[in-house]
């Protein structure tokens, strides 16, 4: 077998995989209208639907209405 052969069969068809699961939590690096926030937040992602909390999001800055619908924090 040849060198490209080989290196060939060594690369998987996914970088990783997560079988059938529905629903996972990720982490992911945040970054608001291009600028990095050097933080990461817990997303769930439920079947390619990102969503976070409202405490989260409160965390770097963004404006979450409370429980009353009431903008700011609460």
């Amino acid at each position: 077998m040849s060198c490209a052969m080989a290196q060939a069969a060594d690369v998987p068809d996914q970088l990783v995989s997560f079988g059938d699961l529905a629903e996972r939590d990720v982490f992911l690096e945040v970054s608001i209208n291009g600028a990095n926030t050097s933080q990461l937040l817990r997303f769930r992602d439920a079947q390619g639907r990102l969503s976070a909390s409202a405490d989260a999001l409160r965390s770097i800055g963004i404006d979450v209405p409370g429980p009353d619908g009431a903008a700011g924090r609460p």
